[in-house]
């Protein structure tokens, strides 16, 4: 019984055109994000720290319903209606 697989099908064309095209959209996707987050969350935690009830309310706001809704919520939204906003299927 031969189990030798067949790996004939990888070529570097394959792999530069879409594995590291990916990885590398995946690497950007993820700095920015996390940048942005960093960022957002500091001028959130900044506007209730502020004492300022002009700042804290919204911030309050914001925080509290964020964490009211659950992840998978926020990830099927983003995947119906974000398509329709922008006019794409």
């Amino acid at each position: 019984m031969n189990l030798s697989l067949d790996f004939s099908f990888y070529n570097w064309d394959l792999i530069s055109n879409f594995v590291l095209k990916g990885l590398y959209f995946s690497l950007m996707l993820t700095l920015v994000a996390t940048i942005g987050g960093v960022l957002f969350g500091t001028v959130l935690a900044l506007m209730r720290l502020s004492g300022k009830k002009w700042l804290d309310l919204p911030a309050t706001i914001y925080v509290n319903g964020m964490r009211s809704i659950p992840l998978v919520m926020v990830i099927l939204w983003f995947f119906l209606l974000v398509p329709a906003i922008i006019g794409r299927p």
